[in-house]
């Protein structure tokens, strides 16, 4: 069923379970495990990928505050997904979407990006040309955010039928909310044609 479990933490570590929320009114029928972003101890949102869609709750008392459908996400003949990171910075939360067919053996060509400002529920989605596949996220220390494309674009480039775009990454610098148009780092021609998956340090 399409619902969430909120477990309470002992002293001893021990977890019991509390409320249970569920999204049935708001239509989910389909739950990742990595759906629920975290911003605060009385707000977060549950990426709905069935509809497209944010719906923002509060994970203490256990309650769905609002709902905001996700437009112009959509690709013709091709499913949209999120991409696997989601990165928060400057309070703001980040995180790619993606497109693959029925098989998973080719997407379109194209990124987008979306920003979410948690104190205003604003959403931001801008798209760029030049890379596919985008989700795996990295933010360094400079403030930057980096996007790489992930394995689907290795099992893109195996279809002889519709060979597939290149692994790539696009960059966000520090103080802006879009991609950077002067970056772009093509992956396969460093790797003279090889796969590559991208791995980013997890810290600790």
């Amino acid at each position: 069923s399409p619902t969430i479990t909120r477990y309470e933490v002992a002293e001893d570590g021990s977890l019991t379970p509390g409320d249970v929320l569920s999204f049935a009114n708001q239509g989910v029928s389909d739950l990742a495990d990595d759906a629920v972003v975290f911003v605060s101890p009385s707000k977060a949102y549950f990426r709905d990928r069935s509809q497209l869609q944010l719906i923002s709750l509060d994970p203490t008392r256990m309650e769905i505050l609002d709902t905001f459908p996700l437009q112009g996400l959509e690709r013709p003949g091709f499913i949209t997904d999120f991409g696997n990171f989601v990165l928060q910075r400057d309070g703001d939360i980040y995180f790619p979407m993606t497109w693959y067919d029925e098989d998973e053996d080719r997407g379109p060509e194209g990124a987008a990006l979306v920003r979410v400002q948690p104190d205003t529920d604003t959403i931001e989605v801008t798209t760029d040309p030049r890379c596919s596949g985008l989700s795996v996220g990295l933010l360094a220390e400079s403030g930057d955010m980096y996007w790489f494309s992930t394995r689907v674009t290795t099992w893109w480039r195996a279809n002889p039928t519709a060979p597939g775009p290149r692994d790539c990454a696009l960059r966000v610098r520090a103080g802006e909310t879009t991609f950077d148009p002067s970056w772009e780092l093509d992956v396969t021609t460093r790797t003279n044609g090889w796969p590559s998956v991208a791995i980013v340090p997890a810290g600790g």
